[in-house]
Order: C-alpha cells, then structure tokens, then sequence
C-alpha cells in the first residue's frame, strides 16, 4: 500500500509544471528604487546647473569687461598720449581678466566639489540612513569650466581693448558720441 501511494506521489511530481526562477536585483527593491530615482534627479540637476550657471556668468562677465574698457576710454586715451604703448595698455585689462577668472575658478571649484556635496548629503543621509560618504570630483571638468571662462571673458577683454586702441588718443579723451536716432513708426505715419 506505501509503495502505491509512494508511486502515486512520484505521478503527481511529475505532472507538476516546471517551477520558474526569478533572479531580481536591488534595484526591485522600493528602497533601492527610491534612493536611485532620487539620485538621478540630482544627477540631471547637476549635469545642468553648471552648464546654465557658465553660460550666464560668461554674459555677465562679457557684459562688465566690455563696460569697463568703454567707460575708461578717457583713460586709455590718456595712457597712449603718455606714451604706453598698446600692448602695456592690453596687459592691464588682460591680467585683470584673468586673475578674475582664475580666483572665480578656484572659488568655484571648492563650493560645487566641497561645499555643495557637503550640504546635500546630511539631506540624503537623513531620509536614507546613509553613515558616510565619499567626495569625488573630476579635474578635466573644472579645469574645462576655469579655461572656458579664460578663453570667453580674456578674449572679450582682448576684442574690447582692440577696439577702443585704434582710435587716436585725442578720440578717445572725448566723451564717445551717440548713436544717431531713428524715427519710430509713429512718427512716419
């Protein structure tokens, strides 16, 4: 009688279908989800930030360079009927172009590699419990940031001071003429 029911129960393993394997990872797990999907928003903000941050520093930069080589025109007109020549001339708003942009690298750097991950972390240790975590940063983007600055806000000074130095001195101690108006639409009708 056991032998029967020992080879009924062999009959019904065999008719029972082939069991199926799930391999998942951490990342099914809602946890690790969680803590993914966050870090990845982090991760778009952090790739754009800087990109839109240069961008308008780059402008403003421009913007203040360009100004400030206008507004002493009267200046390097006095300079040159002085006697210094252009490339003196060139030298002082080119080192003053590049030392802005070297100490705003270096600033820089230190508060998006330091300062930033030191103050989003403790937030991500908090929901999380994370105990500790590791700084890194890449040196080819933040030296990349600091030349592409060099090369924007040291060329416009560069393009500035050309343009104000082909003038004659006597030009340039006057005040620069405005530019000529124009009819609005009102007006011609």
């Amino acid at each position: 009688k056991a032998e029967k029911e020992l080879a009924d129960a062999r009959l019904e393993i065999e008719d029972i279908d082939m069991t199926k394997w799930y391999v998942q990872d951490r990342f099914t797990l809602s946890g690790c989800a969680n803590v993914k999907s966050d870090a990845d928003s982090i991760q778009a903000l952090g790739d754009m930030f800087p990109i839109l941050f240069m961008i308008v520093a780059i402008l403003i930069s421009l913007t203040t360079i360009t100004r400030m080589v206008e507004e002493e025109r009267g200046l390097i007109g006095t300079y040159k009927a002085l006697g210094f020549t252009d490339k003196e001339i060139h030298r002082k708003y080119l080192i003053y172009a590049l030392l802005a942009c070297i100490v705003g690298g270096i600033l820089g750097l230190v508060l998006g590699f330091i300062v930033l991950p030191a103050v989003i972390f403790p937030v991500f240790g908090v929901m999380y419990q994370f105990t500790e975590y590791t700084l890194s940063s890449n040196a080819l983007y933040g030296m990349g940031g600091i030349i592409l600055f060099i090369l924007a806000i040291v060329g416009s000074a560069m393009i500035s001071c050309n343009s104000e130095l082909s003038s004659m001195p006597a030009t340039l101690m006057r005040p620069k003429a405005p530019k000529n108006g124009s009819r609005v639409l009102l007006e011609r009708v």
